[in-house]
């Protein structure tokens, strides 16, 4: 079972961020924003760009819900994890089936890691998430062939990995077991919930520790495998290394669930809009997502969501398995976050909101909507620029008003949506 290991390893700094490669002008057709629905909302919790709160680092809700992937799911997932070799993405596995009082019956089977994932996360009601995120950080499992200590199941740091357990099937049928185990058996549990513990920030004792009220069954199994908080240098250096009393495990949770999944249900919440209404605040919210990709038909009020299908250029990039943001779903959050107003949810209906503004640069200012058609949308920043999720292949980034295709003001429609007191425009 995992323990404090996960907290030093080396190899558990570093969460690998790939981008797709970019496309041309069809993937703008195809792929575009405007027919995007909205994305169905997460668990409750910080949203996706929460802090870290040691004692919420996942919910409930989140860490047990069996059925946040199915088999075709995961195996999309895995399929984007850009691996070579026989991956987890690819290969083929035999198990043996198993039988634990706290879990459901487990048949004999052949079939892809995907099937596996699946049939097991499902008898033993654990997130499949929560498994694929523990891989990544325990062995970077999800882009290359698979290590002996897949998940780390059985692997304490005071005595190595008992090799009786090594291998695809020993390790994640372990984790997921030990998971299920430590849902139904409170016995078991170090740092039960509903208690507030003096979790150490990493060993030795010197190194300090704090008092944490753990909220939740999730974040207790959590610190039943994994006995450290990260200290400040730990949370302000993610992925990178803090200092000497810095872990990391339960870091590297927290943040490659955000970053593949998106709400943990747990985290503090990023800090309220500024409330000023300005449009300066509306491009400082939608600042705060640079960098973030694109996904068609993600975004919600409080962040990044994962994707959804189009059934055509978008799922080809695998939009509906990864969290990002469409140009829609962009403006409405830095309205929101900004002004604390809901604008609409597409492109085309964005083109109604607030006030008209001339098309006219002169008259533009940073934090106006600029809708293209009905098919696009962005924030202008002033110099003649605006930021903005483009399509499927790319992040959210800034663009030129005045070269390519965004420069035909045939086709804009120019809108504010708040005035200097912090009010929506009628």
């Amino acid at each position: 079972m995992p323990s404090g290991r996960i907290a030093h390893g080396a190899r558990n700094l570093l969460a690998r961020t790939r981008l797709p490669a970019v496309i041309g002008l069809f993937a703008v057709l195809a792929a575009g924003c405007a027919a995007a629905s909205a994305s169905t909302p997460g668990a409750v919790g910080g949203g996706p760009t929460a802090g870290f709160d040691p004692g919420n680092i996942i919910s409930d809700q989140v860490f047990y819900d069996a059925a946040a992937m199915n088999a075709s799911q995961i195996q999309a997932f895995l399929d984007q994890q850009n691996c070579s070799g026989p991956c987890l993405a690819n290969s083929t596995y035999s198990w043996p089936g198993a039988s634990v009082a706290w879990c459901q019956p487990v048949a004999p089977g052949t079939g892809s890691f995907a099937v596996m994932l699946a049939t097991i996360s499902v008898a033993c009601g654990i997130n499949p998430q929560v498994t694929l995120v523990v891989i990544e950080k325990e062995s970077q499992g999800l882009d290359r062939p698979p290590p002996d200590a897949l998940t780390g199941s059985h692997c304490p740091d005071s005595s190595g990995c008992d090799p009786a357990y090594s291998g695809v099937w020993p390790q994640t049928w372990g984790f997921v077991s030990a998971a299920a185990e430590l849902h139904t058996d409170p016995s078991k549990v170090n740092y039960l919930e509903g208690q507030t513990h003096d979790i150490l920030y990493n060993v030795p004792a010197s190194c300090g520790s704090s008092p944490v009220l753990v909220q939740n069954r999730a974040t207790a199994t959590l610190y039943t495998w994994t006995p450290y908080q990260p200290n400040a240098a730990s949370l302000a250096t993610y992925p990178g290394t803090g200092d000497a009393c810095s872990s990391y495990g339960n870091r590297n949770f927290y943040r490659m669930f955000q970053k593949y999944f998106g709400d943990t249900g747990g985290g503090i919440a990023p800090a309220a809009a500024t409330g000023t209404g300005s449009g300066a605040a509306i491009v400082a919210a939608a600042a705060t997502q640079l960098g973030v990709r694109y996904s068609w038909g993600g975004g919600d009020l409080n962040g990044p969501t994962i994707g959804q299908h189009d059934g055509g250029v978008a799922d080809s990039f695998g939009d509906f398995a990864a969290v990002g943001w469409d140009c829609s779903a962009l403006t409405r959050f830095a309205v929101y976050k900004a002004t604390g107003a809901e604008i609409p949810r597409t492109a085309a209906d964005q083109r109604t909101a607030g006030s008209p503004v001339p098309v006219d640069f002169a008259a533009m200012a940073p934090g106006d909507l600029i809708i293209f058609g009905t098919e696009h949308v962005g924030i202008y920043v002033g110099n003649q620029q605006m930021i903005n999720a483009p399509y499927s292949g790319q992040v959210v980034r800034y663009d030129s008003l005045t070269t390519g295709i965004n420069s035909n003001q045939a086709i804009w429609s120019v809108r504010r949506v708040t005035n200097q007191q912090g009010t929506t425009a009628p």
